[in-house]
Parts: C-alpha cells; structure tokens; sequence
C-alpha cells in the first residue's frame, strides 16, 4: 500500500495534480486622575483636578499658572494652556503641541513621511509600518508601500501566494484514486525576497498513516512560478527526492493570467537512484472568471486547465493521460481542483476546508 500511495503521490505532483498554490498569514491615555496633587503648583485647590497631568512628576514646586497640574520646571511647554503639558493627548494636524513632546505635527505615526492629504505620499498616517518603500514581504493585507498593490512582495504573484509568514496555512480534504482520503495541511517555509519557498503538504489519513510532500516553489522578477521539484516521505523515512529537468510553469505572469492565456508544460521527472522516472507534457489553459463553493465558503477564481501526459519509466503505474484543473482565488491559492483520466476515472480532488494568514481576493482587482 505505501508503495502504490507513493507512486500515485509522485505523478500526481509531478503532472501538476497536487498543487497547492502558494503557490498557501496584526491614546495616549494621560494617565487617570494625575492632576494636580495637593503641593503641586501655586498653592490652594493644587491644579484643576480632573484629567489634569499624568500625575507623579507633574507636581513639583516651581511655576503653574495654567493650573493643569504641570509645572514649567517639571516640563509643562506652554503655561498658559491647561490643555499643553506633559502626556496630555496630542491631536495631529492642529499646529499645537499638547504633549510637549516636540514631534512632527504633520506626521501622526511617526514614519517620517506626511500623510497625502496634506500633500504627502503616507497613504496611511495612522500607522508607522505604512510608507512609500516600506516592505511588502509580510502577508498582512495591507497596501504598506503605498503603491495600490496588496503584500506583492510576499504574494510575487497574486495567483501563487508565497507567504513567509508563520501562521499561513491551507487544509484541504484530498480523495484519491486508491479510495484513500486525507485531511492535507499545506504550509510554505524559508520565503526570501528572491522568490524561492518551500512548499509543505502534510496529508494524514486519519489513522496514523500519510505522507509529507515538500516541493520547491519559485517566483521570478516577472512574476512566473515555477515548480523544480519535490520530496517525499513517510513514518519519518525518506522515500524519494525528485527534480525536474525543467522548470514546471503553475501560473505566468500576473498581467497574462487572463482568460484564453496558454503554457506548454515540458520535463523529465529524476530520482537520483532510479533515474529518469517520467516524462510529464501539457498544455495549460486559463479559463474564464468562475465561483467555486468549498467547505471554507465562496471564492471568486481564475481557472487553469492543464491536459497532461504522462509516459511512465518506472513501472509503478504506467503511461496515463487526463485533465486536471485548478481552481485559484488570487492572494489565497488553489481552493479546489480535479484530476480526471482520460478514461473518466476521478483520480484526484482537494477541496479547501480552512485557511490562515491569506487574503482571498476578487480576480477583477488584478488583472495587471
């Protein structure tokens, strides 16, 4: 049995039939009652009482003639203004320093760069990770560079997130051929900049079998993902370790996943030990704007067809030919897709059941 789940594992992933498209995720209180306190400023009632200061400090011996509590020697900037002092809330955009803290009026987070309504570029001034050139590596949802385009960096490829973030994850319920069915958890690990991540697929059956599929994953400076290759093992041993003789295309380019699009799929499948162990040929097709309805709910998708053949050189399962078609909501990945043989027969679903740390987007939204 775990020889044959094994070989239906490696076609399936070597023909593009288990792809799991990550190609698969964060006021100034003024402190309670500090004003004035009984010796703190010019004698008598000891400041206005109320949200005076921030209490401690603000009521040492010296000058206040506002009355708030603070004095000019303890920091109080502006004595004539019961609203100024120390801690005391600071409203951005009105030209005064309520807080004596000597900041930028004009730049509420602190980033160094001005909010665009006052004729800055900070398409966020209420949060200091978001300004022109901040990094785009981190999946949070956010447009942090102020370029109109969400997590790019991260994403490379809205319709292959590549996320390096901890908590991204995608499980799916996977049927295959043999009958089994697996509860698949996907998590990518390693993501640079460069594009590169290494995409893990854990599939457990429930009891106490499966089998840990991890393939390598790359996004170049034009946005085109690739797949090289991939690894297989099982109860903690290592049963195969494939690489392609040619990159693998899952999806092209972000502005040429369009309706109509096509990519030839081309390579020999090596194991180090057994040689050359297929020969995978195809052609993939992108299809129009579909919804599809999972477990995990209703996404928006760009569906890709990929009409494969397979010429099989090991013996384990022999020459095959069929149509798998993935269903990919941008900046989530593969929700659904379906292996069918050319003879009918089903060899494969995955539908997504749960997902974290991604953000499924409208196919609309990215279309260049």
């Amino acid at each position: 049995m775990t020889r044959h789940l094994l070989a239906l594992a490696l076609v399936l992933s070597a023909c593009g039939g288990k792809i799991s498209s990550d190609v698969t995720i964060d006021d100034t209180g003024t402190g309670g009652d500090g004003g004035g306190t009984a010796d703190g400023g010019t004698g008598g009632d000891g400041g206005t009482g109320g949200d005076g200061g921030t209490g401690g400090d603000g009521g040492t011996s010296g000058t206040d003639a506002d009355l708030d509590g603070w004095t000019v020697e303890a920091g109080d900037c502006n004595d004539a203004d019961e609203t100024v002092y120390p801690g005391a809330p600071d409203e951005c955009y009105d030209g005064v320093d309520s807080n004596c803290e000597d900041d930028d009026d004009d730049d509420c987070d602190g980033d160094g760069y001005y909010p665009t309504d006052l004729g800055g570029d900070d398409c966020d001034d209420d949060d200091a990770s978001v300004y022109p050139g901040a990094s785009e590596e981190r999946v949070d949802g956010q447009d942090n560079d102020c370029d109109d385009a969400v997590d790019e960096d991260a994403y490379c490829n809205v319709y292959a997130p590549m996320s390096n973030s901890s908590s991204s994850y995608r499980t799916y319920d996977t049927f295959f051929l043999d009958g089994m069915s697996y509860i698949e958890q996907d998590t990518l690990d390693g993501y640079s900049s460069a594009g590169s991540v290494t995409l893990t697929r854990t599939l457990d059956d429930g009891a106490g079998g499966g089998m840990t599929i991890k393939e390598s994953w790359d996004c170049d400076g034009s946005g085109q993902v690739t797949v090289d290759g991939y690894s297989v093992a099982t109860m903690g041993f290592d049963l195969a370790s494939v690489t392609f003789t040619a990159p693998s295309i899952r999806a092209l380019p972000q502005e040429l996943m369009v309706e109509g699009s096509k990519w030839d799929i081309a390579y020999d499948a090596n194991d180090p030990t057994s040689g050359t162990l297929w020969t995978v040929s195809g052609t993939a097709t992108v299809l129009a704007e579909d919804n599809i309805t999972t477990v995990a709910g209703i996404f928006a998708t760009m569906p890709v067809q990929v009409v494969y053949s397979v010429t099989d050189y090991s013996g384990y399962f022999g020459d095959r030919t069929g149509t798998v078609t993935w269903y990919i909501a941008p900046g989530l990945g593969v929700v659904y897709s379906e292996d069918i043989l050319s003879d009918g027969t089903v060899a494969e679903t995955r539908e997504l059941n749960s997902y974290g740390g991604f953000f499924a987007m409208d196919p609309s939204d990215f279309g260049g």
